[in-house]
């Protein structure tokens, strides 16, 4: 099924007993392997890619896709070919067990079919969209610090795309691909994670979860959370930056006027990728008011201004006995005692007046 790590490389995501590595930019490089752990496994994977897959396509997510359509020339033919006479939702581009139908046909190797037909699933709807959103370091960190919600698990259909990848600091990854993952066989629903770094490695990580459930209780039903708490708090991190591209106002900026793109015969070039940067006017205003702040540290002029951190807020709207929708809004930092701060107050937070 494999063969073990290097003894130099260090444990993913964890501790020995873990049996998943922690640093994954200082994995093995040459051959894939597989740790058990119990119920669940984490499978990291190399595309054979240069120590510096940035330096010539500087583009990941597009070199991995380059990389994959070289390993199976028809994998997206094929693709689209059983979607015709699909037996999965339509919200779902394509599931894990169609592509094992065309890795198998090409690999002989067991673990080695199972880790490319995860990385194709996601690929295959990403290809179609080539979107990339980048988040900025103050956006990121207040929405890694966000408690986990009674949020139900519904607003995971707000993806704004089918996959999408998404780059952001403090990850220790160079970003991941997210989608919704349907069981063909279980009838199960899951929001799929497959994080890279920047040697093209990749693992998988999913919360599966119904309609009924909030977000909540799906992450607390996660075996990871007891066998590898450092993956697990991955995970944490990269949903709640998925929550934030559900809300109905995220702050997200294209970097392209135009793009050239060709829906039905994706030519796989960079010119088809969409960057999107998240949170650049929150970080600039984050960072005057800081700048702010430190004018006004040491004075004794009564409460200096400080900031109420931002965070998510959902509500129901419709009769109860009705058919009702989810409002999922995310509610930016607030400036209080604003009027003790020279100058212009910073974009996007909201000024208001401490009446304590």
């Amino acid at each position: 099924m494999g063969t073990s790590v290097t003894k130099s490389a260090p444990n993913p995501c964890g501790s020995k007993s873990d049996g998943l590595v922690t640093d994954p930019s200082r994995l093995s490089h040459e051959k894939p392997y597989r740790r058990n752990s119990g119920k669940a496994f984490l499978f990291c994977y190399n595309m054979g890619v240069e120590e510096n897959p940035m330096k010539k396509e500087k583009c990941l997510p597009l070199q991995m896709l380059k990389l994959t359509s070289s390993k199976y020339p028809s994998a997206w033919s094929e693709i689209e070919s059983a979607r015709e006479n699909k037996n999965w939702p339509d919200w779902c581009y394509v599931p894990i067990n169609r592509c094992l139908t065309i890795t198998m046909a090409s690999q002989a190797n067991v673990f080695q079919q199972v880790q490319d037909a995860v990385l194709m699933s996601a690929l295959a709807p990403w290809r179609i969209s080539k979107e990339i959103y980048v988040f900025d370091n103050e956006l990121a960190n207040d929405l890694y610090s966000q408690p986990l919600d009674k949020l139900p698990t519904v607003v995971f259909e707000r993806l704004p795309f089918p996959a999408i990848y998404i780059q952001a600091p403090g990850l220790g990854v160079n970003g991941f691909f997210v989608s919704r993952e349907y069981d063909v066989k279980n009838k199960a629903v899951e929001l799929r994670f497959t994080f890279c770094n920047n040697t093209a490695e990749a693992w998988p990580a999913f919360i599966a979860y119904d309609s009924a459930s909030t977000i909540k209780d799906a992450v607390d039903k996660m075996s990871l959370g007891r066998e590898n708490p450092r993956l697990f708090d991955l995970v944490k991190k990269a949903m709640q930056l998925v929550l934030y591209l559900c809300t109905s106002n995220p702050e997200a900026r294209p970097r392209q006027n135009k793009i050239k793109r060709h829906m039905s015969r994706p030519k796989d070039s960079y010119r088809e990728i969409r960057t999107w940067d998240v949170g650049l006017r929150y970080g600039a205003a984050i960072k005057q008011y800081k700048q702010t702040d430190k004018t006004h540290a040491g004075s004794h002029t009564g409460k200096r201004p400080h900031y109420r951190r931002g965070h998510f807020q959902h509500y129901w709207r419709g009769p109860r006995d009705g058919e009702r929708t989810l409002e999922f809004i995310w509610i930016d930092p607030i400036l209080v005692n604003a009027d003790k701060v020279d100058g212009e107050l910073p974009a996007v937070i909201h000024e208001v007046k401490d009446n304590d």
